[in-house]
């Protein structure tokens, strides 16, 4: 049962924070009656919220980390059936979706405090701010160089922290044109083998 369900019990796989940067959590959604507290236990162990009751949009600094060091969670309840256990989150990995500061999304954790075993009474959000700046969009050439009259096939890639490359889905889409001032190049769009020149694209699938 626990297996199917998932098991709070079980400790959840390590956080690997993949460039050195700041390192944040953000508490996005409370479902519990219950005043959970929220603690970290890599690197180091130490409560980071005390009473999670009301603390939807907090952010909690967990300073500096070092590119590869890992991080996890858990929670503690004072529900009569768990008190005393460490509840280890569900976790779904993201890595790309940044903010406008520029900070990047690495993980949503899900915590169970041993109600239903849905992994919805406390959602927590993982973020990391790097000391370098980050693109999460790769554009690629092939062929990289040009010379007069070549043709080159561009690729639009999501860029993880790590470096890994990754196709979009159909439902990203994006904006292609040239920058303003440029007067070399012309953008093709292609079909069956048949050409054509256009000076800008909109809604273009990010799965082409």
């Amino acid at each position: 049962m626990l297996d199917f369900f998932g098991n709070p019990f079980s400790p959840s796989t390590q956080i690997p924070i993949p460039v050195d940067g700041n390192v944040y959590a953000v508490i996005k959604e409370v479902n519990t009656d219950a005043s959970d507290e929220l603690w970290i236990d890599r690197p180091e162990t130490r409560l980071i919220e005390e009473n999670i009751l009301g603390k939807e949009g907090t952010a909690i600094d967990l300073g500096h980390v070092d590119a590869w060091e890992t991080v996890r969670f858990f929670i503690k309840s004072p529900n009569t059936v768990v008190e005393g256990n460490n509840l280890y989150p569900e976790l779904n990995y993201d890595g790309s979706t940044t903010t406008e500061a520029g900070d990047v999304l690495l993980a949503k954790l899900y915590f169970e405090d041993w109600t239903d075993l849905k992994f919805d009474d406390l959602e927590v959000e993982l973020y990391v701010s790097p000391d370098e700046e980050y693109t999460p969009i790769a554009v690629i050439f092939e062929p990289e160089t040009l010379a007069p009259g070549d043709t080159a096939e561009v690729t639009f890639k999501r860029r993880l922290l790590d470096g890994t490359l990754l196709d979009f889905s159909s439902e990203q889409t994006f904006e292609v044109g040239l920058v303003d001032g440029c007067d070399v190049g012309t953008i093709l769009t292609c079909y069956e083998g048949t050409c054509h020149e256009v000076p800008y694209i909109n809604n273009l699938p990010g799965d082409i």
